[in-house]
C-alpha cells in the first residue's frame, strides 16, 4: 500500500506529487492518516529560500491533525494515558525532543537543540518517508507526544495546536501573565490573534 505526498525539491520550485510505500510502525510508533494540514509562515519562508534547507527532497507541513491509521507494537494509550485505537482522532507534535541533552534533562525541552535533527538530517526518499504534513500520512516515531482529540473539537480548531497556539501559550506562561496584567502584542497575524485570546483567557486586564 502506498500514500501520496507533495515533495519539495528546492526554493521556488513546484512541489511534485509522489507516492511512497506505507511503513509498518516500529514498536512505540504510530502511522497517522492526515485529515487537515495548515500552511505555516515558516513553510513559506523555506519555499521562498529565505530559510535554507540542506536535505532535499523533503515534505513540508507541521500544523496538522489526523486519525490513527496503524499502531506500532506496544502502543495502547496516548500521552495522557487515554486508550488509543486505530481510527481515533489525534493531535501530535511534529518535532522530536531528544530526551538526553542538557535542555531536556533540565526540564526545558522547548530549548532542545536536537528537536529538528531527525527531520532536517534525512530526506523523504528514506524510510519512513512521511516526514511532513503535506502528505496523506505522517509517521510518529516512538516517544512522540500524541493526544486524543475530543469529539466536540473540529479539525479546523485542532490543526494549529502543535505550532501556533502552543507557541503562544508557552511564551505567555514563560513571562508569567497573571490576573489583571496589561499585555501588549506586537503584530496581528495568526500568532498575534492567538496571543490576544490566550492572554485574556489567562486573566489579563487589558490586551493592547
Amino acid at each position: 500500500m502506498k500514500g501520496r505526498a507533495a515533495v519539495f525539491y528546492g526554493a521556488g520550485k513546484p512541489m511534485v506529487i509522489k507516492e511512497y510505500p506505507l511503513p509498518d510502525p516500529e514498536p512505540g510508533a504510530i502511522l497517522i492518516k492526515v485529515s487537515l494540514a495548515n500552511v505555516c509562515g515558516s513553510d513559506l519562508h523555506i519555499w521562498r529560500g529565505e530559510v535554507p534547507w540542506r536535505m532535499l527532497p523533503t515534505i513540508f507541513g507541521h500544523e496538522m491533525t489526523g486519525r490513527v491509521f496503524r499502531l506500532g507494537p506496544g502502543v495502547k494509550t496516548d500521552s495522557n494515558g487515554q486508550p488509543l485505537a486505530e481510527g481515533d482522532r489525534v493531535v501530535y507534535q511534529y518535532f522530536f525532543f531528544c530526551g538526553h541533552c542538557y535542555a531536556c534533562l533540565s526540564g526545558n525541552r522547548a530549548a532542545c537543540p536536537n528537536k529538528y535533527t531527525d527531520w532536517m538530517n534525512h530526506t523523504c526518499e528514506e524510510p519512513p518517508h512521511f516526514v511532513g504534513a503535506y502528505s496523506e500520512y505522517y509517521y510518529l516515531r516512538p516517544n512522540h507526544f500524541v493526544f486524543k482529540v475530543p469529539d466536540e473539537l473540529t479539525d479546523d480548531m485542532v490543526a494549529p495546536l502543535n505550532c501556533a497556539l502552543s507557541e503562544v501559550m508557552y511564551g505567555l506562561h514563560q513571562v508569567g501573565v497573571s490576573f489583571g496584567d496589561t499585555v501588549a502584542i506586537q503584530g496581528a497575524g495568526g500568532l498575534g490573534v492567538y496571543a490576544c485570546a490566550v492572554a485574556k483567557d489567562m486573566g489579563a486586564g487589558q490586551v493592547i
